[in-house]
């Protein structure tokens, strides 16, 4: 693998589908700051449960975070301005989670803000933010019920436009699918659509212009979009669709995001997301886009009937090379091994793997 389709891979970067999926209208430079929040909450994402209560109750962790912010990674060169700013405006942003306490059945809704304090660095392009330690839970857990997202740290911040960015990621969610559905009302909801913008306005005022930026940029993943009547009446003769029909694109060879088209295919007539997260893992693996080893590999741990047991193994690398403790060449050659081992099949990691375009 080259060094830098290697600096892809560590870019990669883990984000709460709280975040994903939030109701919120934030400007481009707010989607931005977000994003590098993200990239500093790394080391403490976790798909544990309790992770909560335990921080609650750990003395260590009962202060805010403070995160340094790059305005020049931001904003652009000599933005400092603006990045105060918008980071200002973004302390007015709320978030809310629901909980309950563990050992008993007491339910709790926690509400506040993200950004509770912010410090201008004088003298320096940096600014550094104070993340609200109840607004970590909402930032940092992607477990059951929740889900993550794995996106490109410089696609996401270099895309204009701060409705590309948000679809950028909420696409990178959904990139092991063909196709991806969302409701007019809960897209209208998450977005935060003004209310006088009638279907012809989504279209021309977001995702038209997110389509254009993201197929401008180099994102691995693009969309295509129709909107359908999910719902119909017989009292209504010509209802207003209420749903948009995402069709994922998947446009660049690269080996650790997406399976072929084929793969999708066939994902869809069997149902299994496993076996899509397994060919998609098994395409990070050999680092060649077009190695028929993916595809047997695949299928080889599918007939063995262990499917459940080895996407166990993906996960639990897939968390290690997110938390950073593990580099991703480590871990593909580890999971090559595995295979070989315990399947009996062989893949090899090509270390001087070539990104060529499809």
């Amino acid at each position: 693998m080259k060094k830098e389709e290697e600096n892809k891979l560590n870019s990669m970067v883990k984000q709460s589908n709280n975040v994903t999926f939030g109701q919120y209208d934030i400007s481009s430079t707010q989607e931005n700051i977000m994003t590098a929040i993200s990239v500093f909450l790394q080391p403490r994402m976790t798909n544990k449960q309790n992770m909560l209560f335990d921080m609650i109750n750990n003395p260590s962790v009962q202060t805010d975070l403070d995160v340094t912010i790059n305005c020049d990674e931001v904003a652009g060169k000599n933005n400092k301005k603006r990045v105060l700013k918008e980071a200002k405006s973004l302390m007015d942003k709320k978030f809310s989670f629901r909980w309950q306490v563990p050992g008993s059945n007491q339910d709790v809704e926690t509400t506040g803000v993200v950004v509770s304090t912010i410090h201008d660095l004088k003298g320096t392009n940096q600014v550094k933010l104070s993340i609200n330690r109840w607004a970590i839970p909402y930032l940092i857990y992607y477990g059951k019920g929740v889900g993550g997202t794995f996106f490109s740290k410089e696609i996401a911040l270099s895309l204009r436009g701060k409705y590309s960015k948000r679809i950028y990621k909420i696409l990178s969610s959904q990139r092991d699918r063909a196709v991806f559905e969302y409701s007019v009302k809960q897209f209208r909801a998450d977005f935060e659509v003004p209310e006088n913008y009638d279907n012809a306005h989504i279209k021309s005022k977001i995702l038209n212009p997110a389509k254009k930026a993201i197929d401008a940029s180099d994102s691995d993943v693009s969309f295509d979009y129709e909107f359908k009547v999910r719902n119909r009446t017989k009292r209504i003769t010509k209802p207003e669709a209420d749903t948009i029909v995402f069709r994922i694109v998947l446009r660049n060879s690269i080996p650790l995001f997406a399976p072929s088209r084929a793969t999708i295919e066939k994902q869809i007539q069997t149902g299994s997301k496993d076996y899509s997260y397994c060919y998609t893992w098994m395409q990070r693996i050999s680092g060649e886009i077009n190695d028929p080893d993916i595809l047997k590999c695949a299928d080889a741990v599918q007939a063995s009937g262990r499917m459940q047991q080895f996407v166990q193994k993906l996960q639990y690398y897939d968390d290690q090379v997110t938390l950073g403790k593990c580099s991703m060449l480590y871990v593909r050659n580890v999971l090559a091994k595995i295979l070989r081992e315990d399947y009996g099949v062989k893949i090899t990691v090509h270390k001087s793997a070539v990104n060529r375009k499809r």
